[in-house]
């Protein structure tokens, strides 16, 4: 049995794969009527599935189905693939696009009629009479000029030569059930590539230049091209035979595809009865290689709970494939209440940047701390998230909330707290212009506070900071990225209350545009705190 067209997805750290299967020396009604589905966690060892798709009498699409291609949207699989059917308004073996859905990949439920004919498309070729025109192979992905739009790439007979095939176009407002003809792509006609067929086309971009690859009747059948923008067919330019770019023999090689996990890229291909993989590795302009794929894979990260308080001990937990002995680079992201992130240091928040990989499983114990810098503010959750370096992995956010401190609650500052001001957390909120700030402290300096309050332009702000003992103090201003705007004081304080003022400008001297920003204050024993701003216009 030979694997041709086919299409793969990853999911919650496992790759499928659907293809089509084609048992040669059958009648052609035996042969192609379902579509074989496989996962894998690595890429090397594979469990074959039940098939998906079958064909029947009851189904429009009664005769083959061939070349899927899946999307996910929103929690839901879409997949697309060509549906043949024995008779269809006099038109036999007609191919037609069809569409099925699964909110597991393992079940799938067609859509009762196509999606997408040849008689939708007007340069397209129609002839009742003659069987099995070519309309076929779609590849469908997003819109990068246009979010909420789906394009739809397919291989087709042209009206004005009609024994040869051309790449095709299709375009949906996101409903998947109607689409509109965009038009061909006429670099891939004959008459620029000297090759009859276009089949099995898909697309894909790196830095700026997108690729379009599809399979000819050359003794090199993979061709490709290359452009700055997918949908515009006067700026493609045909690079002629992968083999040419890549060094390698490819007389073998056909349906290709393309795979991007995290940051690597991979390109897959059909080769008699093996779908092959390999990783893409980029080179300068719009070359690259092809490299064998690195067997070590993260199939998952999480971590032992969902939420913990500063200071309790909390496990990362790594599952992997083919990894002992290796190390498991680690990035960290961590987020505020509002959703603004930062990639941070591993070390500046205790947890290692690399992890030696010691099984299936592996721990990583952590003890729960914050960045003060950026968001150890009084009161307020923080997010954190690893993932791979590489983003092939990563685990959801573990909610961080401050240390669980005994003793009385820090006192608050004289006169009212402005407001009221929406805010997630207790004592501190967001100042609105010209208004009052918050209050920030802890209970391991009670006497230690801070407040800020705006000036009446709504960018001058004055912070109010009360010392239990006079010493040196500094603080500073930051943007909500974590970057330092502006050292407003670095020198001896005296014990109480005192004002100092910010005119809303950044140490070169210019003016910050309006926003959310932060101060951060440490105490003379060391104790810090932080407080969030507003600056109006």
């Amino acid at each position: 049995m030979d694997l041709k067209d086919f299409a793969f997805v990853k999911h919650q750290g496992i790759y499928h794969i659907f293809y089509t299967q084609v048992v040669h020396g059958l009648p052609d009604d035996e042969h192609s009527r379902a579509l074989g589905h496989a996962t894998s966690p690595d890429l090397i060892q594979w469990t074959e599935l039940d098939q998906v798709l079958s064909v029947s009498d009851t189904y429009w699409d009664d005769l083959h189905v061939w070349a899927p291609s899946v999307v996910e949207r929103d929690g839901v699989f879409y997949l697309f693939y060509t549906g043949v059917s024995r008779d269809a308004n006099g038109y036999r073996g007609a191919q037609r696009i069809g569409l099925a859905i699964s909110s597991d990949l393992v079940n799938w439920t067609r859509v009762d009629q196509p999606v997408l004919a040849l008689d939708q498309m007007p340069w397209v070729y129609s002839n009742p009479g003659q069987y099995g025109i070519a309309f076929r192979d779609p590849f469908v992905m997003p819109d990068p000029t246009d979010p909420g739009r789906w394009l739809m790439y397919l291989g087709a007979n042209p009206a004005v030569d009609s024994l040869s095939m051309v790449v095709g176009v299709a375009a949906s407002s996101g409903d998947f059930q109607q689409w509109q003809d965009v038009g061909p792509l006429w670099i891939t006609h004959r008459s620029r590539t000297y090759n009859w067929a276009a089949e099995s086309p898909h697309v894909f971009d790196h830095e700026g230049i997108w690729y379009l690859c599809y399979t000819a009747e050359s003794g090199q059948p993979i061709n490709f091209c290359t452009s700055p923008t997918p949908l515009d067919p006067d700026s493609w330019v045909f690079r002629r035979r992968l083999s040419d770019m890549i060094g390698e023999d490819t007389q073998f090689w056909f349906a290709s595809e393309h795979l991007r996990d995290g940051l690597v890229d991979y390109f897959a291909y059909s080769s008699g009865d093996s779908i092959e993989f390999k990783r893409i590795a980029w080179g300068s302009g719009y070359n690259f290689t092809l490299e064998a794929p690195d067997p070590f894979h993260v199939v998952r990260m999480a971590w032992s709970t969902s939420e913990v308080h500063v200071g309790d001990l909390v496990e990362l937990q790594i599952e992997s494939k083919n990894g002992i002995g290796r190390n498991a680079a680690l990035e960290v992201i961590e987020s505020d209440f509002m959703g603004h992130e930062v990639v941070v240091d591993p070390a500046s928040v205790g947890l290692p940047s690399s992890v030696a990989i010691t099984g299936e499983t592996t721990v990583v114990p952590w003890t729960a701390q914050l960045i003060d810098e950026l968001f150890g503010f009084s009161g307020e959750s923080t997010g954190l998230v690893v993932r791979m370096a590489d983003h092939t992995a990563g685990t959801d956010q573990l909610v961080v909330r401050p240390a669980i401190l005994a003793g009385p609650r820090p006192r608050p500052l004289p006169g009212p707290l402005p407001g009221p001001f929406p805010g997630p957390g207790d004592g501190l909120r967001p100042v609105g212009e010209g208004a009052g700030g918050a209050v920030a402290g802890a209970a391991d300096d009670p006497g230690f506070l801070a407040r800020v309050s705006g000036g009446a332009s709504g960018r001058d702000v004055s912070f109010l900071v009360e010392l239990s003992a006079a010493g040196e103090v500094k603080m500073d201003v930051f943007d909500l990225m974590g970057r330092k705007l502006r050292n407003l004081v670095s020198r001896d304080l005296p014990a109480g209350a005192s004002l100092i003022p910010w005119d809303g400008r950044d140490d070169a001297g210019a003016s910050v545009r309006p926003g959310i920003y932060f101060a951060r204050v440490r105490s003379p024993q060391g104790a810090v705190r932080a407080v969030r701003f507003f600056v109006g216009r």
